[in-house]
């Protein structure tokens, strides 16, 4: 049997080990997110909502799920909803320990664009993981009632406040909470946001298609 000295000392050499293979940090630089090694990121995500409140409090769940999306390859989640009162370590970790980064949406449950105390209790809840890649202040509130058939390309060309109605909040809501997590000294998770998409120039055997797109602001 091993003795209390040596079975700390194993404990001390693992919390070690662990520390030493944190993952690295995502940072988006212009269009594209890199790690702080320096190479660049490419996303292979899973939207992850397996409740209507918060699924990153189950600590058992998430290492189940973490698991198998590792073994399918996948690298980032995406959360649509959490509580920023609730302890999400054993879940952050169980996804860092798989190389799994997170995407958060900042919004409550009453509606996507909420006023700044609600997104930046999210950010403050988790900021303090490493591997929070991105907050998201919208969920493809971005949306045209007309040209639909010329959204995708004025979407290309970042003129979306000109077919969008929503886009002058978001854009606000963007402003706020990189204020915000400045004034905190955060690192610079960067604000993105989902655009909805319908592009009637492209053909698919089903008609017209629809898509999100995902921009991101430092």
């Amino acid at each position: 049997m091993l003795g209390p000295a040596i079975l700390a000392l194993l404990a001390i050499l693992s919390a070690v080990n662990h520390v030493g293979a944190a993952l690295p940090i995502i940072s988006a630089v212009g269009s594209k997110f890199f790690t702080s090694d320096g190479n660049q990121f490419f996303i292979k995500g899973i939207a992850y909502q397996l409740v209507p409140t918060d699924p990153l409090v189950d600590t058992d769940q998430c290492k189940r799920d973490a698991k198998q999306m590792q073994d399918l390859g996948a690298n980032v989640i995406r959360v649509y909803h959490v509580d920023p009162t609730a302890d999400h370590k054993g879940c952050m970790d169980a996804f860092d320990d798989a190389g799994i980064y997170l995407f958060v949406d900042l919004d409550d449950f009453p509606t996507q664009i909420q006023p700044l105390t609600a997104f930046s209790a999210v950010l403050d809840e988790f900021q303090k993981y490493d591997n929070t890649a991105g907050v998201f202040v919208g969920n493809e509130v971005l949306t045209t009632g007309t040209a639909l058939s010329r959204t995708f390309w004025v979407l290309a060309d970042n003129q979306i406040a000109e077919v969008s109605s929503a886009a002058p909040y978001v854009k606000a809501a963007v402003r706020d909470i990189k204020a915000y997590r400045d004034s905190k000294n955060y690192r610079k998770i960067p604000p993105t946001f989902l655009a909805f998409v319908q592009c009637s120039r492209i053909t698919s055997p089903v008609g017209k298609t629809t898509r999100s797109v995902l921009s991101s602001t430092l």
